[in-house]
């Protein structure tokens, strides 16, 4: 603490752990303190009392903020949280909160090493992946206006190569009698696996996606 008066000899203090004055003790222009009450987070008020040679008084109260719990919270999440993306354009949903300050900047990483530039925190922010395909990781880093950080991260794997497949109609016969069909599909992926099909007569209009299976009736 650091004190000030003029003509003061005698100063003491209110604890609020004890809810009382401390004795009286020579006036000091600093002293060392130990905020009183609880360890929570939160505005902790400090009084002291002044008193001259004639027995005058004055006090005077300062507040002064305890972030005892100072690492924010937070994460960033790909593409809500999907496994695979076949484009390397993404987006990130960030989170970061604090008992008592406010998160106030973020930057991003590949690496954990480097890192962008801070920039202001936000709820969003777009990305794109580098490399070849295969496990991509996205570090975020948040920044609060005290000056704490915290680093968290998520993965995603990254498949730009289409799958292949093939559709037989009625076992490759050459024409059929009526509009109803069966086809026999395949479909392979070097990286994931088949997962829906839709269809179309023109290659303009499609069905809505299913999961993949076959034959299907067409």
């Amino acid at each position: 603490l650091y004190l000030t008066c003029t003509g003061c000899v005698e100063m003491h203090f209110y604890d609020y752990f004890t809810a009382g004055w401390t004795p009286w003790e020579p006036f000091a222009t600093t002293k060392e303190w130990t905020l009183g009450g609880t360890a929570d987070p939160g505005e902790k008020p400090i009084c002291v009392e002044f008193r001259d040679l004639a027995g005058n008084t004055t006090a005077t109260c300062d507040n002064i903020l305890l972030d005892s719990t100072p690492e924010p919270s937070g994460s960033v999440i790909i593409n809500n949280q999907d496994y695979f993306t076949y484009t390397p354009a993404v987006t990130l949903a960030l989170t970061c909160s604090e008992v008592c300050t406010e998160c106030s900047e973020m930057r991003f990483s590949t690496d954990n090493i480097n890192w962008t530039t801070w920039e202001p925190y936000a709820g969003a922010k777009p990305w794109t992946l580098s490399g070849p395909d295969g496990m991509k990781n996205v570090y975020a880093q948040f920044k609060t206006t005290a000056g704490y950080t915290l680093t968290t991260q998520d993965e995603i794997f990254l498949d730009t190569v289409p799958p292949v497949g093939t559709v037989t109609i009625n076992g490759g016969a050459p024409t059929v009698a009526g509009t109803s069909v069966n086809l026999t599909l395949t479909c392979s992926d070097a990286v994931s696996q088949c997962a829906q099909m839709r269809f179309s007569n023109d290659n303009s209009i499609w069905s809505d996606w299913q999961a993949y299976y076959s034959p299907k009736t067409w």
